[in-house]
């Protein structure tokens, strides 16, 4: 076995290509046919053929949390403009579960699936969350990010103004199978600390399976609070604690990249170790720490009966797309988290379930807190707001 010890000496040694995209901005579209569109009067068609009114594509997938209420409120523009304007919805999601989402949320967008990423290519776009906004003559006149599609916006579309919206196609995404640092897989020890690089998006990659499933991190343009969030597992950031304004300074203006392996046997002390090298490399530190602060008490509603599920399983197993958390055999703690990244507030677990559970749970709307509740009580939850000693991370200046 290779023993390696790497830390802030080692150069990533990342070459990606960054293409210019087949399409740019005044160019003609490009005839493309959907043969995948799951609610629209048919099931295939050409883009280049919706010439007369206005187009956009908005490419998003029903696993991007933020793209969800970015979609419904394109869903309502749709209704307000009706056949002035068609917006497709492009994921590459399959089509089932396009129509399962429509079920749950029935849209006016035409919803298409592009699971090659085909459309994705031609655009040169890299992450969901971004549209292409196409005039009635059928030229690309914007591409951008969702957000920032609004009434106006479609208004200035449909009578040809200038829209006066920046240029945006995503940063570069890691595939699964790219990693900055190409180690050996008989490396049993690792840590590396290097700057941020230029034109990746931000992410975090945690193999489970493979060479270094369950044994290696790697972690892209992150700020040291929101890695040393994820390393002591603190669901929210009103949970960290900065005990001066320089300690919160240095802990969210410079983004770092971190690649961390250890051997086979060390796989049940990743979490510490992890840990560990933080607190001796990042130019802050962590430390969870007990204090009082403001929150929500989760509990039982009195007199009402609880609808969640005990389960015979224990594999912790979830999946949550902003609007719907789905688990299966998972310990109450794991629930809590979503709820806590929902509301970005601290929750106090006074449920008293000790055991592992199926929860299904949908919100109906975006209204982030009224929504919650509202789910929560069909499951004989509640929300109070208090003040409780829960776990806090503190970071301060190494």
């Amino acid at each position: 076995m290779k023993l390696t010890i790497i830390s802030t000496a080692f150069i990533f040694s990342a070459a990606f290509s960054f293409g210019q995209g087949l399409v740019k901005i005044g160019d003609k579209t490009p005839k493309y046919y959907f043969d995948k569109l799951v609610n629209a009067p048919g099931t295939t068609i050409d883009i280049s053929d919706l010439k007369g009114k206005p187009t956009i594509l908005a490419f998003w997938g029903t696993w991007c949390a933020p793209c969800i209420p970015e979609m419904i409120n394109l869903g309502k523009l749709q209704k307000i403009f009706g056949d002035k304007v068609q917006i497709i919805g492009v994921s590459n999601d399959n089509e089932q579960k396009l129509k399962t989402f429509l079920q749950k949320r029935p849209s006016k967008i035409w919803f298409a699936s592009d699971p090659s990423n085909n459309l994705w290519n031609i655009f040169d776009l890299q992450t969901a969350g971004h549209a292409v906004l196409i005039d009635k003559n059928n030229y690309v006149v914007s591409i951008t990010e969702m957000v920032k599609i609004d009434s106006a916006v479609i208004n200035n579309l449909i009578i040809a103004n200038q829209l006066n919206l920046s240029e945006n196609r995503g940063t570069k995404l890691l595939s699964e199978d790219q990693n900055p640092v190409n180690l050996d897989s008989t490396t049993i020890y690792s840590f590396v600390l290097q700057p941020a690089l230029k034109g990746i998006t931000p992410m975090m990659k945690k193999p489970r399976i493979g060479t270094f499933g369950n044994r290696r991190i790697t972690i892209i343009n992150l700020v040291p609070a929101i890695i040393l969030k994820d390393a002591y597992e603190i669901s929210t950031t009103r949970k960290i604690i900065y005990p001066t304004k320089e300690d919160s300074l240095e802990s969210n203006q410079n983004s770092y990249c971190i690649d961390f392996i250890v051997a086979e046997n060390d796989k049940a002390n990743l979490k510490a170790l992890f840990q560990k090298e933080l607190n001796d490399h990042l130019p802050v530190k962590g430390e969870v720490q007990k204090r009082t602060i403001p929150c929500y008490v989760l509990k039982l509603i009195e007199g009402k009966q609880i609808s969640i599920k005990e389960s015979t399983k224990s594999y912790n197993r979830f999946s949550s797309s902003g609007l719907e958390f789905s688990g299966e055999g998972i310990p109450i703690k794991t629930f809590i988290s979503y709820i806590e990244n929902e509301l970005r507030y601290p929750i106090y677990d006074a449920t008293g379930l000790t055991k592992y559970y199926d929860i299904e749970f949908f919100k109906n709307n975006v209204d982030r807190l009224q929504s919650t509740k509202d789910s929560l009580a069909k499951l004989g939850l509640e929300l109070v707001k208090d003040q409780k000693e829960i776990d806090v991370l503190v970071i301060t200046i190494r």
